[in-house]
């Protein structure tokens, strides 16, 4: 699951497979925003829960977390963010995943 983990933030899989698709098809269909892609990649590593905290430099990557099966726990911090995922990953022996916005609150999760 780690390695799955550490590749869904960009799924070069699902990148590869959109933009091998047919010119006529591409042109018809709609573009896919990047953060439904990084959620869609979330999903297929089986994440089920996110710690995280909303700004502005990720609002568009939550926007994909409505009527999503991954659970979004939102925090009050960076750090607690941290501190919850990695308390997840110990009990549960699954990936811990952070997600927050940009800015000084992120320097903790080092």
């Amino acid at each position: 699951p780690l390695r799955c983990a550490a590749s869904a933030f960009v799924s070069r899989r699902r990148l590869a497979t959109l933009a091998a698709a047919d010119d006529a098809a591409a042109d018809n269909a709609a573009p896919v925003p990047g953060g439904r892609i990084l959620h869609d990649a979330l999903v297929e590593c089986g994440v089920e829960h996110v710690f995280g905290y909303s700004g502005g430099a990720n609002l568009p990557v939550l926007d994909a977390f409505h009527s999503s099966p991954i659970n979004f726990v939102m925090n009050r911090s960076e750090q607690c963010c941290g501190h919850a995922a990695e308390g997840y990953a110990k009990a549960s022996g699954k990936v811990g995943v952070i997600l927050t916005t940009s800015g000084p609150g992120v320097r903790p999760l080092r």
